[in-house]
């Protein structure tokens, strides 16, 4: 039986964010969590970041010792420079010139545009970062969307030296739903998720309803048959010791009074105009309770978000925090009514586990990967009805009262160690 001795995650998407969202947020949470348990699993966990000839280390996995006095006199220079260029590639991929490429060129010049794009940053980003020597009992580890880059150069590279390769898929949301993407996102996913399966030896799941439909994907694309297993993210929050909150966000919810909580960003899927909607229709039945929207904006959602400030209740039952951090995220939660998620379609619904793990009450779309991951104290309703999204949202304001107890979710720690404990047994039980 084969030892597996390092794991080198891959971060290359989640260092050119700003925020701790969605993946950027199970990225960061596995990673911390599989580094404190280095020393009980004996394996050595190491972040590295994309480059077209292979994978590097990151910048903080650099070994100190190894900076020659030139490295280091250069290190706040390049750092600068690093972070310049991943807020260009935010600006570029997130903001109004992305929907400007996507209006003026036919599909297939938008992907040649993005390609060079993605090939120019991220190799930049990876430029003077340290080159990895494969060794037996590697394994390199692919958690991040690393449909932002060409990632199966990189897995090509790491097999040819001996690596073993296993790929994280969240979701097939923009093969599946594709009316929730644009077209170029749904090429860009297909495209990658093609490629990087013939460039990788396992492919684990963050729910059985993914897994399910990986499988299904595979068999009808003719992808050979591989390893396939899931885990479940973790939902408890880290400490937030010392991490600050706005005063602007605590008199926020001083002003709203009770209200409803429903976090993710801000994109189709999500159904953020349709929740509005249904709370539009009780509040003019005189229903007292508001709706505060917290999530990253999106430029699919900008014409309704732009219009939001202009709304008769803004300010007053209705609000959105764009750039909450942590602790922020979570005085929002504790000081909820309730939580509501209206998704029409989800790979897990982290949000979802994160409002139960802190004793609130929940209302959501009955969408499989919420099914899955819920309880007693989540209330369904039937997706795209109004009627009854209001009828589940009046009987949980009217249960506000109770203390529903927490749901018994999974601890990122306990995540981690289940992630690790499948890569480990991928490797040791699988051919190279």
């Amino acid at each position: 039986m084969r030892k597996l001795h390092r794991i080198f995650i891959d971060v290359s998407f989640t260092r050119t964010q700003s925020g701790v969202v969605g993946i950027t947020r199970a990225v960061q949470r596995l990673l911390t969590c599989m580094q404190s348990q280095q020393r009980c699993s004996g394996v050595e966990v190491l972040p590295v970041v994309y480059h077209p000839k292979g994978f590097r280390y990151a910048d903080s996995a650099l070994n100190k010792s190894d900076e020659s006095s030139v490295v280091s006199k250069k290190k706040d220079e390049l750092s600068t420079s690093k972070v310049l260029l991943a807020a260009f590639h935010r600006w570029v991929t997130e903001g109004p010139l992305r929907r400007l490429l996507l209006w003026i060129l036919p599909l297939q010049l938008a992907y040649i545009a993005w390609s060079i794009h993605s090939h120019i940053v991220f190799r930049l980003l990876a430029k003077n970062n340290k080159n990895i020597t494969y060794q037996t009992g590697d394994l390199v580890f692919l958690p991040d969307a690393s449909w932002s880059y060409h990632v199966w150069l990189a897995a090509r590279h790491a097999r040819q030296q001996g690596a073993f390769v296993v790929l994280l898929v969240h979701d097939l949301i923009p093969i599946n739903h594709r009316q929730f993407c644009s077209p170029l996102f749904s090429y860009i996913f297909s495209s990658w998720l093609e490629k990087i399966l013939k460039n990788c030896d396992a492919v684990i799941c963050n729910s059985v309803h993914t897994k399910n439909e990986v499988a299904e994907w595979m068999v009808a694309n003719n992808i050979p048959e591989m390893p396939l297993s899931n885990f479940r993210l973790g939902a408890d929050e880290k400490s937030l010791a010392g991490t600050p909150i706005r005063k602007s966000i605590e008199q926020l919810i001083v002003k709203l009074g009770s209200y409803f909580c429903s976090v993710g960003s801000f994109e189709h899927r999500k159904n953020y105009p349709w929740l509005l909607n249904v709370f539009e229709q009780m509040w003019a039945r005189g229903f007292p309770c508001g709706l505060f929207l917290v999530g990253r904006l999106n430029s699919d959602l900008k014409e309704f978000t732009d219009q939001l400030p202009f709304h008769p209740q803004w300010g007053k039952r209705l609000w959105v925090v764009h750039d909450a951090n942590d602790a922020e995220l979570d005085l929002i939660y504790r000081s909820s009514i309730a939580a509501i998620f209206p998704s029409l379609a989800e790979g897990f619904g982290l949000p979802l586990l994160e409002a139960r793990a802190r004793g609130l009450r929940v209302v959501a779309s009955d969408i499989p990967a919420f099914i899955e991951n819920s309880d007693e104290y989540v209330e369904y309703y039937r997706q795209g009805s109004v009627s009854s999204c209001a009828e589940k949202v009046e009987k949980v304001y009217g249960q506000r009262d109770g203390c529903p107890s927490s749901i018994s979710t999974c601890s990122w720690e306990n995540s981690a160690a289940s992630c690790l404990k499948q890569l480990q047994q991928f490797y040791s039980t699988c051919e190279l």
